[in-house]
């Protein structure tokens, strides 16, 4: 698998998709900073941190992201010719889940980041949550993305077409986290799921919360990647 991980992380780097993402992100934020300030709003750039890390209406980008760099391997026959060659279908989810989720959660870092910066250049970047909380929420955030966006490599794994897969997985994202968020916003299950528990980032959290936050993640990740490996396991090739 690690010459696997290695075409991955070439592929990544290579492209274009991702650097067009990336500045999509940085406009993003810049645009979003300077309408906040122009408006005389008194956010930190703490609260501008949290709250942007506790927004999801930007995640179909990540979730279109992670479809098209999985897809374009089954449009491309890549993942057919690995198999072909002796490589397990279990590597070749994993080479990809490995190097497309860490990687496409941190592309939301150029939003939230470049933002937080300005707008605390302009009001401080003093907030109401001591320093040790306030670092634990990016990695926490960033494997409550990696679990959102696991069910996109599910899906494409599942449907093993590029365009069908990208149409699913931003329909797939837009419903779980914007939609049931609030049609199900007071149901018990919903809100032990990182659907729900991503949008409480900026709230006070107990260690018991970062607890339950970072175990759902966890298991989440681990039952979308065991579902693509079932689904993907007897799937046909042409």
């Amino acid at each position: 698998m690690y010459n696997q991980l290695k075409v991955e992380f070439y592929k990544l780097r290579k492209s274009l998709f991702f650097y067009i993402a990336m500045l999509g992100f940085l406009a993003a934020s810049v645009l979003m900073a300077v309408s906040q300030i122009s408006q005389g709003r008194d956010i930190s750039g703490q609260d501008a941190f949290l709250g942007s890390i506790s927004d999801t209406s930007l995640l179909f980008v990540l979730s279109l992201f992670v479809s098209y760099f999985i897809g374009n391997d089954f449009t491309n026959r890549t993942i057919d010719n690995e198999i072909r060659i002796g490589y397990s279908r279990l590597s070749a989810i994993l080479s990809r889940a490995i190097i497309a989720l860490p990687f496409t959660a941190l592309l939301y870092l150029f939003y939230s980041v470049p933002y937080a910066l300005m707008m605390g250049f302009v009001n401080g970047f003093d907030g109401g949550m001591i320093a040790t909380d306030f670092l634990i929420r990016t990695p926490l955030f960033v494997l409550q993305l990696m679990a959102i966006l696991s069910f996109s490599a599910l899906i494409m794994f599942w449907c093993k077409k590029s365009a069908l897969g990208m149409m699913l997985s931003v329909c797939f994202t837009v419903v779980t986290c914007n939609i049931l968020r609030n049609i199900m916003n007071d149901n018990a299950v919903f809100r032990f799921t990182s659907f729900y528990r991503i949008t409480t980032n900026n709230l006070s959290m107990t260690t018991q919360d970062i607890m339950i936050s970072s175990v759902s993640a966890v298991v989440t990740i681990f039952i979308a990647l065991l579902a693509a490996y079932i689904v993907f396991r007897k799937a046909e090739l042409k």
